[in-house]
């Protein structure tokens, strides 16, 4: 939760990482589910590294434009996002060493994905595909797999359209996804803010804005939707 909401101090977050590797270890014994944990919980980690830093919005966001990793270097804990979702991307593929599984090719390929956002261009060129593919990969392996769904919707929202970007693609794989009352809370975060990137792409900055604010209804904390609302607003985001 936190590491969307972004109420707790990064060091707070920190202590509660520690603390559940501690309790995966001694809890879960099956080596793919203690892998997958672990590689969820860097996940998680990372992404209070990366997207705590509301000050820094600007960068952060311009980020999905494949910007070079020099940005970060003023940001602190920046390297450690940067380790922390390498370090998910192991962990994930190392709980497939017997064979591949939906929810860990999936989370394989979203760590792989923070990576090419984080080093940039040469990183993206030599990976890029693979992640595309491991996200289709994840889809195949169970098509049922909501959080699978909104990583591929995904991976045609944030990217340029030099990069694979299709907000149009987007928006069509977002309204496939099924959802109830009872869907998880981080996957309609992320897919409000999907989709209402992809409506700004398409200049319905209106529809757009409305869509992230539905976001901020399940995280309202959540300093990226916030600076993305911001860089919307004032039309300096999102590059198409």
């Amino acid at each position: 939760f936190e590491s969307y909401n972004h109420t707790l101090p990064i060091e707070e977050i920190e202590a509660l990482y520690d603390t559940s590797l501690m309790r995966i270890d001694r809890e879960v014994a099956d080596f793919r589910e203690n892998r997958y944990l672990k590689a969820s919980a860097a996940f998680f980690m990372a992404k209070s590294y990366v997207q705590g830093y509301g000050e820094n919005y600007r960068i952060l966001i311009k980020a999905t434009e494949f910007s070079p990793m020099k940005q970060y270097e003023t940001l602190e804990k920046m390297v450690e996002a940067d380790h922390h979702f390498q370090l998910a991307a192991d962990l994930a593929q190392e709980s497939m060493k017997d064979a591949a599984y939906s929810e860990g090719m999936r989370l394989y390929s979203e760590a792989n994905g923070q990576l090419c956002v984080l080093r940039g261009i040469g990183y993206t060129l030599a990976n890029g595909l693979s992640v595309l593919s491991s996200s289709n990969k994840s889809r195949r392996l169970d098509e049922t797999n909501i959080k699978a769904m909104v990583l591929e919707a995904s991976a045609s929202a944030y990217p340029p359209r030099a990069y694979f970007g299709n907000p149009r693609k987007a928006l069509r794989l977002l309204e496939e996804i099924p959802l109830t009352a009872e869907s998880d809370p981080e996957d309609l975060f992320n897919i409000y803010l999907a989709w209402g990137l992809s409506l700004a792409k398409r200049d319905e900055i209106d529809a757009g804005v409305k869509m992230i604010e539905k976001s901020l209804e399940i995280y309202p904390g959540n300093k990226f939707a916030k600076g993305l609302i911001t860089l919307i607003q004032n039309g300096e985001y999102p590059e198409r």
